[in-house]
């Protein structure tokens, strides 16, 4: 499979395209919920935007859409990478890590699928098993890309950019963690 379109960045769209579907999701879902009066306007979860109709549907088609949309542009960077490899490191674990971050960024995906089609206010326990796997599998998939630009660096991506995704892979640990913790505050006071 000739991948000369990928060096190129003729693939970026797939990437953009997530980043343009999963913030309108958010936006979509958020504002029909708190014009309708089904949440409340500050702070509400994302599912809980999601959570009543009509806002589930556009909500869950949306996240779908979001899903396929993170496994395509994994399945991009796996290849990407899966070239890159014979040129940059030709290491057994960069291509074991390769493979590994496309298993976890499936999971993640599929994960979001399973938060789109399980609302949290009908089935609750699959609703967070999938959000589980989408926002850990995220985090995780974030990291294993950030070690494998860093191994990369400096002939195929520069510093900057390798400093830009560790930043958000930290952020993502906070942001997770909290969000964790919180949840379980907030089942053990209530």
């Amino acid at each position: 499979m000739d991948l000369s379109c990928i060096k190129q960045q003729g693939m970026s769209f797939v990437s953009v395209c997530l980043a343009v579907v999963s913030l309108s999701t958010v936006i979509t879902s958020y504002a029909m919920s708190v014009s309708r009066g089904d949440v409340q306007s500050l702070f509400p979860y994302i599912s809980d935007t999601g959570g009543k109709p009509p806002e589930s549907c556009v909500f869950g088609q949306l996240l779908n859409t979001t899903a396929l949309l993170l496994f395509a542009s994994a399945w991009i960077r796996y290849k990407q990478m899966e070239d890159l490899d014979d040129d940059a490191t030709g290491s057994k674990k960069f291509r074991i890590c390769n493979l590994v971050s496309l298993i976890i960024a499936t999971v993640a995906a599929l994960g979001l699928s399973i938060v789109a089609n399980f609302q949290d206010v009908a089935v609750l326990t699959v609703h967070m098993i999938g959000a589980c796997c989408a926002f850990v599998g995220g985090v995780f998939y974030a990291g294993i890309q950030t070690w494998m630009s860093y191994k990369i660096c400096p002939n195929w991506t520069s510093y900057s950019v390798c400093r830009f995704r560790l930043f958000l892979t930290m952020s993502g640990i906070v942001f997770v963690l909290t969000s964790i913790l919180l949840e379980f505050y907030m089942f053990t006071v209530i």
